[in-house]
């Protein structure tokens, strides 16, 4: 933006969002789980919208608790919604852009912290194990937000 380049840092901005939103789906994706269907996919993953990559990530119910009317993250998530890929061809202020800005770089309330603190603590969870002695390899069922297993403890195929 110091380059007065308004509609440019708001256009890439925006993608910052997104990528943020699909690389939350894409962790919580394990290997042999993608794609869950051609029509998920569609959907929730091939898509500019956030609305629906929020849907995809399972973070819409979450953002609803998270975020009441008139809280900060509820202004800062209205203010990332109204982002879209089109806005390449829109002119666009320098107010709007700094104000997407700020609404999703905001330490506190903005919408790429909220997706980091949806993300992270949940990073570490535990799901049955199973350790295939053939090759040696261990797979998680129902793994959500990978981990790195030493070695498997639970159940032996």
């Amino acid at each position: 933006m110091t380059a007065r380049r308004a509609s440019a840092a708001f256009y890439l901005a925006g993608y910052a969002v997104e990528c943020a939103l699909k690389a939350y789906i894409a962790k919580s994706t394990s290997q042999h789980e993608f794609p869950p269907s051609p029509e998920f996919v569609r959907e929730y993953v091939w898509t500019h919208n956030l609305r629906r990559l929020l849907a995809g990530a399972g973070l819409d119910q979450k953002l609803r608790n998270d975020a009441p009317p008139d809280s900060a993250l509820d202004a800062n998530w209205a203010i990332a919604l109204l982002w879209s890929e089109a806005a390449r061809y829109q002119t666009i202020t320098l107010e709007q852009a700094q104000d997407l800005y700020a609404a999703i770089t905001d330490p506190n309330h903005g919408v790429l912290a909220w997706i980091h603190q949806s993300w992270w603590p949940r990073r570490f969870e535990l799901a049955p194990v199973c350790y295939n002695n053939s090759t040696g390899t261990a797979f998680a069922w129902g793994r959500r937000f990978g981990f790195t297993i030493a070695k498997p403890t639970i159940g032996v195929c």
